[in-house]
């Protein structure tokens, strides 16, 4: 390297290495370099890519594959100017980062988007914590700030036996997710996981916590269960607790609610009126591993503006039903055609489940009417407790002796010939018999007509009676022939 002394009007052709000045150079043109100088200062390196200028070092562009400025030994990685104010880094002859005229920051692209933008065939960026430091204000992550102070956490907590994860809005706002550029779903600002919607909406009478919206019909919420080789289901779980702390105990009462579940409609105004309810309660008193429950059914009647309770099933297996005055309380209805069996109502005795038959059948009604029992026993409260004004029986023998007995079959369902009364005719001689059921369509709705039935319980005892009085006439006639008899011997 040469040592050169600074004079004035000195010009320098086709200089090439290292030149190491010791003094100040003023008004000197160095054509090698293809740029003048003044105020140099000492020592300082000048080559064909580099020049200092009163303090300032100018750089060729470069490329990728020839960087401007790289370290000995490695002129293939280093920094270059692909294009007017941007800055790029190469590595090993190729292009790795870029920062564009826009500030934007591209790692493994060459033309970013974002502020930040990585492409990679496996993007993957790490943010650690290398301190042993636990507790909120030790913590790795992430934060996104605007100028108004809102801002976005994405936090790992350190702790010695697990790490937190913790993704929220510090800012009193909502917290929001969405796909293909729309909103699907958000925490509220109260706390509140909101799918489908990004308003809050009363129904029963409160928001709930967690409300799903759709304007499509079919599956809301979905519970699945799979890749399960086994009889195992689903579970969805309603719990209750006495105590106000999670993680702390204290024991139900009975009636207790256990959970509920409300079936709510829009009635023009909001979503507040229940049409009808399931809840589950206490009952019985609870103890450890003893939780005895019941069912509530309860619907809203017409007209009415909360659920009233209709079905109970209780933890005995007792089913109770409500039905209003005028309402039929209990409606069977089968598909099948008018036979024996199937059973529109089959009981057995000695069964220990649900499943369980038990050792037979004890009672059934069939689809064609047919009423069985296991031992022919039928009886009617009859207690003398229960009665007064009572008196002797008229006479009915005039009745069952107008009475017509026929033969014919049904219409429709059953063909087989039966022997029976015919309603109408029974009402020209005994009204009291006969009664009218109006007719129905399947929604319960009267149709205007009636359908008359004869009540045979009570002919049969105007039969026992009919039958006292034959027997007393025949007894007479026994005896006024054992007055001839004797008479006549």
């Amino acid at each position: 390297m040469a040592t050169l002394r600074v004079g004035a009007g000195l010009t320098f052709n086709g200089i090439t290495g290292d030149v190491n000045f010791t003094g100040i150079v003023t008004a000197t043109s160095f054509s090698g370099s293809g740029a003048n100088l003044t105020g140099v200062a000492a020592t300082s390196n000048i080559s064909t890519n580099a020049i200092v200028n009163s303090g300032v070092t100018t750089v060729a562009a470069g490329s990728a594959s020839a960087p401007s400025i790289s370290p000995t030994g490695d002129s293939n990685t280093g920094i270059f100017f692909p294009a007017a104010d941007t800055i790029a880094f190469g590595e090993g002859g190729s292009e790795a980062a870029r920062i564009d005229s826009s500030g934007r920051f591209g790692l493994g692209t060459t033309s970013p988007s974002t502020l930040l933008h990585v492409a990679s065939t496996a993007p993957y960026i790490r943010i650690q914590d290398t301190d042993s430091n636990t507790g909120v204000t030790a913590q790795g992550g992430f934060e996104m700030y605007d100028s108004d102070g809102d801002r976005l956490f994405f936090l790992a907590n350190e702790s010695s036996s697990s790490s937190d994860v913790s993704l929220f809005n510090n800012a009193g706002g909502a917290l929001k997710f969405g796909t293909s550029g729309s909103e699907r779903g958000q925490f509220d600002s109260s706390g509140r996981l909101l799918i489908g919607t990004s308003t809050s909406v009363a129904t029963g009478g409160s928001p709930a916590t967690t409300q799903i919206f759709s304007n499509s019909t079919g599956e809301f919420l979905g519970l699945h269960l799979g890749y399960s080789a086994n009889a195992a289901s689903p579970i969805f779980t309603l719990s209750k607790s006495r105590n106000n702390t999670y993680g702390s105990y204290t024991i139900v009462q009975n009636n207790d609610g256990l959970g509920r579940i409300y079936f709510a409609g829009d009635d023009g105004t909001d979503y507040n009126t229940v049409g009808a309810s399931i809840e589950a309660q206490v009952d019985g008193t609870p103890g450890a591993n003893d939780m005895p429950g019941r069912l509530v059914f309860s619907v809203t009647a017409d007209g009415a503006s909360s659920p009233t309770e209709r079905v109970r099933l209780e933890n005995t297996g007792r089913f109770n039903i409500f039905s209003a005055y005028n309402n039929d309380v209990l409606v069977l209805r089968s598909g099948h055609t008018a036979n024996a069996a199937p059973y529109l109502i089959l009981g057995y005795y000695n069964a220990t489940s649900t499943t369980s038959t038990g050792s037979g059948a004890t009672f059934s009604v069939g689809t064609n009417g047919d009423v069985k029992n296991l031992n022919n026993s039928y009886a009617s409260i009859s207690d003398i407790k229960l009665k007064e004004n009572i008196v002797d029986a008229n006479s009915q023998w005039d009745d069952i002796k107008a009475l017509q007995v026929r033969n014919y079959n049904f219409k429709e369902g059953q063909t087989h010939r039966q022997i029976g009364l015919i309603a109408q005719e029974v009402e020209q001689v005994c009204p009291g018999l006969v009664g009218e059921t109006p007719d129905k369509d399947e929604d319960g709705n009267e149709l205007g007509t009636t359908t008359k039935s004869v009540t045979y319980s009570v002919l049969y005892m105007k039969a026992v009676k009919a039958l006292q009085e034959a027997m007393e006439r025949i007894e007479q006639l026994e005896a006024e022939m054992a007055e001839v008899k004797a008479q006549l011997s």
